[in-house]
């Protein structure tokens, strides 16, 4: 299995609450940065928020300069950025990074209004289908012009912008969990991605989507995010989840449930399913299987879903995940330079873990096969 962990500008022992979350700048995103990179993980999600927020490609821009290894899987709204501008984006810092760019696509979250993006959810999906098309062309394509008009872009004149360091182009994630979701990560992806579910559902969920990829002749490899609440016990792990619960209040979860019920996410529907909705008087009136507990989704947007207890136990149940078909781990949980750490010494050495270094040492080589290439036509001209 591959493990990612988590970059986002709001942090904090408990961030839902505003007394706990703490002043996210340069300093703090690199020393994460460097927890990440020396740890053994694989990558991390760089997440943006629809409706503002800190931009993932600066983040990803300036963390690549103080990192070797980690991959930055950088959060893409598609109906922010045309795709001419994001090829240009990918490409760029792939090869500034060495090979370390990523694309998360994020297709289906009505805060894109915001961004004066007013497209129902069947609708984005449709414009992603002809984004995801023009955008591998981008990527892969040779040196003629390619147009593209459809009923959402109309694109002319463009041109491939070269390759990646990554061959064939930087790999594309699909997140979602509604039919729409499944369908374009099966056309498009290099990664489909969606919260965790308890086993048996996301077993099937993860069924289902396989035979979508098998009808479109693809084979897709596939993520999961969750959070993970590990301590030297399972009472001590418990005692935390209880006291992430005391740094809440109900009208705030109120408030966090009518913005995720209006979002219009098919993923959230499901992961709001999972509680009730209301603070439980103890933590594990929502533990709905040993050590799976489903309380988070009170306190942030995303996964329900928190593995709690012992790494031990907390390495258990990711690899019944992995042996049910996951192939990547989207892992986090607050304060998250600490618990990255926390996690790296504990938990990643239980688990099955891909080597980290192959894929950098594999793109330096390709850096400098390309650089030689430009270096030549500049000695020819």
């Amino acid at each position: 299995m591959e493990v990612y962990w988590y970059v986002f500008y709001v942090d904090g022992a408990y961030p839902w609450n505003a007394d706990k979350v703490r002043q996210v700048d340069r300093r703090y995103l690199k020393s994460l940065a460097t927890a990440i990179d020396g740890a053994g993980y694989h990558g991390a999600l760089v997440a943006t928020g629809a409706a503002g927020g800190w931009d993932p490609w600066a983040i990803s821009s300036y963390l690549a300069a103080y990192t070797e290894r980690m991959r930055f899987l950088i959060a893409v709204h598609p109906s922010l950025l045309s795709p001419t501008l994001l090829a240009k984006q990918a490409v760029t810092l792939d090869h500034l990074s060495g090979g370390r760019v990523e694309l998360n696509i994020v297709n289906g979250h009505a805060g894109l209004q915001a961004g004066g993006v007013h497209l129902q959810h069947d609708e984005r999906y449709a414009h992603g289908d002809e984004y995801l098309g023009v955008l591998r062309q981008l990527l892969t394509g040779d040196d003629r012009s390619i147009d593209h008009q459809g009923k959402h872009l109309d694109i002319r004149g463009a041109r491939p912008v070269g390759p990646g360091v990554h061959a064939p182009y930087p790999p594309i994630w699909v997140g979602g969990s509604s039919v729409q979701a499944m369908d374009l990560a099966a056309k498009h992806a290099d990664v489909y991605a969606n919260w965790a579910e308890p086993l048996d559902r996301h077993k099937a969920h993860l069924a289902q989507f396989r035979e979508r990829a098998a009808l479109a002749g693809r084979q897709v490899e596939t993520a999961m995010t969750v959070h993970v609440v590990i301590r030297d016990t399972e009472e001590q792990a418990w005692a935390e989840v209880n006291t992430m619960l005391r740094h809440a209040d109900q009208s705030a979860v109120d408030n966090l449930q009518r913005v995720l019920s209006a979002g219009q996410s098919e993923g959230q529907r499901r992961a709001s399913s999972l509680h009730t909705g209301r603070l439980p008087r103890d933590a594990r009136e929502l533990e709905i299987a040993p050590n799976v507990w489903t309380g988070y989704g009170l306190l942030r947007i995303g996964s329900s879903l928190a593995f709690v207890g012992t790494a031990r136990q907390v390495a258990d149940r990711l690899i019944e995940y992995h042996e049910a078909g996951v192939d990547k781990f989207i892992l986090s949980h607050h304060p998250l330079p600490e618990e990255a750490w926390r996690v790296a010494d504990e938990l990643l050495p239980l688990l099955p873990l891909k080597p980290v270094g192959g894929q950098r040492e594999a793109a330096d080589r390709r850096v400098r096969t390309f650089n030689n290439q430009v270096n030549g036509l500049g000695a020819q001209r």
